[in-house]
């Protein structure tokens, strides 16, 4: 009984986590949109999937979408 209310509780996280991912994303598209900006999808990919382990791992976005630290750390990967 307790392994399924601690595994229940641990998929809402991570069901919330990927929430904040996609309205992460969305915010990112939706703001590129409107100033005429192109999307690397490879680099937004990149992104996506760094923050997905990071939050998993350390529960902290170690990327964002327009950082030039972020782009350092992905050519360092």
């Amino acid at each position: 009984m307790c392994e399924m209310r601690s595994l229940k509780q641990h998929d809402y996280g991570g069901m919330y986590c990927a929430t904040l991912t996609v309205k992460e994303l969305l915010d990112f598209v939706h703001g590129c949109r409107m100033s005429g900006k192109l999307i690397n999808i490879g680099e937004t990919a990149a992104i996506i999937t760094l923050n997905v382990l990071s939050n998993y791992i350390f529960s902290i976005n170690l990327a964002q979408y327009d950082s030039a630290s972020s782009q350092e750390f992905k050519n360092m990967v």
